[in-house]
C-alpha cells in the first residue's frame, strides 16, 4: 500500500508525525515466527533478547518508507524520511550495542544490510515482486532466527543456522504457493519442484545434525498446506486475501508450535 500523493486523494495527505507502519502481514509473521524459534533455541530470554526483538522490528519498519521513498524519489517525503531515520536510528543504535556485547552478530548485521540494499535496487528496477527478489526478501527475515539465538546464547551455533534454512525453507514455499495463486497460467509443477527440493534439503539438514526431528517434522506443515491449496487450486486463487492470509497465519502457528518442540529444552533458564 502507498500513501495519497495529494490532499484531494483518500485519507488526504498524513501529518508527519503519524508513524508509518509495514502493511506486509506475511513479512512480519515470518519475523515472529523465526525470532521466537531463535530464541527458544537460545534456551533463554534476556533483556538483550528484547532488545533484539526491537531491533529486528525497527528494522522491518524501517523497509517501509525507505521502499515508498525510492517510488516517489522525485520528490522528498519529509514524513517518509523522518520514520526512517528514527526506525533506522533505533535499529542501528540497539543492533550496535548488541553486537559489541557479542561481535559474532556482525556478520549477520552485514547480511542484513546487503539484502536491504538489493530491495531498494529491486525497487528502483521495478523488480520487488519477482520469485527471486521474494525468496531472497523472505530468506533475510528469516535471520532473525539466528540473531535471537545468538543474541540469546552469545554464540552463533550451526543449529542456527539450521533454523534459518528451515525457515526460510518453510516461507519460501508459502512465497511459490502465493505465486502459483496469483499467475492463472502457471501449472502446479513448479510448487511440486519446490517442495520436493525443500524436502530434500530439510532431510539433509536433519542428517547432518543441523535440525532436531521435531523441527524436520514441522516443515510437513508446509506440505500439508500445499498440497491441500493445490487440491483446491481454483478456489484458492479467487479466495479473498485477507482468508489467504488467515491460512498462512494459522498455518504459520502450527509451524511455530510443532519446530518450538524441537528446540525448547525440558526446563528454561530464568529471565536475565
Amino acid at each position: 500500500m502507498t500513501e495519497s500523493s495529494s490532499p484531494s486523494a483518500a485519507g488526504g495527505m498524513r501529518p508527519w508525525w503519524q508513524p508509518t507502519f509495514s502493511h506486509q502481514h506475511g513479512p512480519l509473521v515470518a519475523l515472529l515466527v523465526s525470532f521466537l524459534l531463535g530464541a527458544a533455541g537460545a534456551h533463554r530470554w534476556t533483556v538483550d533478547t528484547t532488545l533484539a526483538l526491537v531491533v529486528v522490528l525497527a528494522a522491518f519498519q524501517a523497509e517501509h518508507p525507505l521502499v515508498q521513498q525510492i517510488r516517489r524519489r522525485r520528490s522528498l517525503q519529509p514524513r517518509l524520511l523522518l520514520w526512517l531515520g528514527l526506525y533506522g536510528a533505533i535499529a542501528v543504535g540497539l543492533g550496535a550495542l548488541l553486537a559489541w556485547r557479542s561481535p559474532t552478530l556482525i556478520p549477520l548485521g552485514i547480511l542484513a544490510v546487503l539484502v536491504l540494499a538489493l530491495d531498494a535496487l529491486a525497487v528502483l528496477q521495478r523488480r520487488q515482486r519477482g520469485l527471486t527478489h521474494e525468496l531472497i526478501a523472505f530468506g533475510a527475515v528469516a535471520l532473525a532466527g539466528p540473531f535471537a539465538w545468538t543474541v540469546g546464547s552469545g554464540s552463533l551455533e550451526p543449529e542456527a543456522a539450521g533454523l534459518w534454512g528451515l525457515c526460510s525453507l518453510y516461507f519460501g514455499s508459502s512465497v511459490v504457493l502465493l505465486k502459483v495463486r496469483r499467475d492463472a497460467a502457471a501449472g502446479i509443477a513448479p510448487a511440486l519442484m519446490a517442495g520436493a527440493l525443500a524436502t530434500a534439503l530439510v532431510s539433509a539438514g536433519w542428517w547432518l545434525g543441523l535440525l532436531q526431528p521435531f523441527e524436520a517434522l514441522a516443515y510437513g506443515v508446509a506440505l500439508l498446506k500445499g498440497a491441500w491449496l493445490l487440491s483446491r487450486l481454483e478456489p484458492y486463487r479467487s479466495a479473498s486475501i485477507g482468508r489467504v492470509a488467515a491460512i498462512e497465519s494459522a498455518t504459520a502457528l502450527l509451524f511455530l508450535v510443532v519446530a518450538a518442540l524441537g528446540v525448547l529444552p525440558a526446563t528454561l533458564e530464568p529471565l536475565g
